[in-house]
């Protein structure tokens, strides 16, 4: 990895920690000595876009879904994902990630998007990360569900290299894709796991730690309402393993949810 490519990574990482709510560090010799260093990286590129305003605005506009629609619309609907070329997104993915379950599931997971590495070739079943995913997996499992009833998906359905930042208008053109899928499945529980797909269904600009611990709700063009749970992301998780206690109480409102 260049230096330019370390600094927009960086970068990256910061503003998610901010919106999170994590704006303190605490100082040891190797942040003391990279913080004196020298900077000799352009600082713009450590201006990651501003997601509020265009997620905010997004009008989510998709067809309403009739009682008489075939199981296999939510395959053309894959076949399109898979196939989308609307945006420059795609010039760069190494795979599409229109998700994984059946087409009648009780909580619909919604990531925002999967990074891959160029030197690296993904295995094509991947939606979060393959470490990510296997945390999905036993989140699930311990959720005491079975992974026919959960849908996992993206915001963005194209992976992206780990250099790149989405735009605004990457998330408001692929999300399309995602409100589709969800007046296909009608999940009876929403987890938004993250703050891009907490901020696209709530258009709250508050930072995920004042948004998850509670359930929200999401109404769809037909007006028609789903529970919401925003929790962080698995990816967060595997940089900050003492949130999890924080995700698995989330988790276990979906359950509890679940069984009245």
């Amino acid at each position: 990895m260049t230096q330019k490519e370390l600094l927009r990574s960086i970068g990256s990482l910061l503003e998610y920690h901010q919106v999170c709510g994590i704006d303190q560090y605490p100082m040891h010799p190797g942040l003391s000595g990279f913080l004196s260093s020298e900077n000799t990286g352009e600082t713009e590129s450590l201006r990651a876009p501003d997601h509020q305003s265009t997620i905010a605005d997004t009008q989510m506009t998709s067809p309403a879904r009739s009682q008489d629609q075939p199981e296999g619309l939510l395959d053309e609907l894959t076949e399109r994902i898979q196939s989308c070329s609307v945006c420059s997104l795609h010039q760069s993915r190494q795979i599409s990630t229109p998700g994984a379950g059946s087409n009648t599931v009780r909580i619909l997971i919604v990531g925002d998007w999967l990074t891959h590495r160029p030197s690296v070739q993904l295995s094509g079943l991947e939606l979060f990360g393959r470490e990510e995913d296997a945390m999905v997996r036993r989140m699930i499992e311990a959720m005491g569900l079975s992974e026919s009833e959960v849908f996992v998906t993206n915001v963005i359905k194209c992976s992206i290299p780990e250099t790149c930042q989405p735009t605004d208008q990457h998330i408001a053109t692929c999300s399309t894709h995602l409100f589709d899928q969800i007046q296909l499945l009608q999940p009876e529980i929403i987890c938004a796991m993250g703050i891009i797909a907490t901020r696209l269904f709530t258009g709250s600009n508050l930072p995920l730690s004042q948004q998850r611990g509670t359930f929200l709700e999401y109404t769809d063009p037909t007006d028609k309402k789903y529970n919401l749970m925003a929790t962080f992301h698995p990816v967060f998780l595997l940089k900050n393993p003492e949130m999890k206690k924080a995700v698995w109480d989330d988790l276990q409102m979906i359950v509890k949810k679940l069984q009245r």
